[in-house]
């Protein structure tokens, strides 16, 4: 039964692959929001100042999924730190941290 519980609590991925997959999404998911923002657009009879404005819009919409999936490897960390207790010495200087 042991054996078994050690076996299902073991991680499937580590969180920097999670995190890269996560990034691939973004970006593929960017260029594939964008292709449809941009043939929806020309699929409309319009004149060239809303299609301009569209076209914007696209591109915004494009760019928040990139900055998301290049602000997310950033936030998974390559050290995984025990919580900092009261008294506890930090490992980066010789101060005192109190939580």
């Amino acid at each position: 039964m042991k054996a078994i519980m050690q076996i299902a609590t073991m991680p499937v991925m580590t969180n920097r692959f999670a995190a890269r997959v996560a990034q691939v999404a973004y970006f593929g998911g960017a260029v594939g929001l964008f292709c449809f923002g941009v043939l929806r657009l020309c699929s409309l009879q319009m004149s060239e100042s809303p299609f301009f404005i569209g076209m914007l819009v696209a591109v915004a919409c494009m760019m928040q999924p990139i900055v998301i999936g290049l602000l997310l490897p950033m936030a998974v960390r390559t050290e995984p730190h025990g919580p900092v207790r009261y008294g506890q010495h930090s490992r980066s200087s010789g101060d005192v941290t109190v939580a």
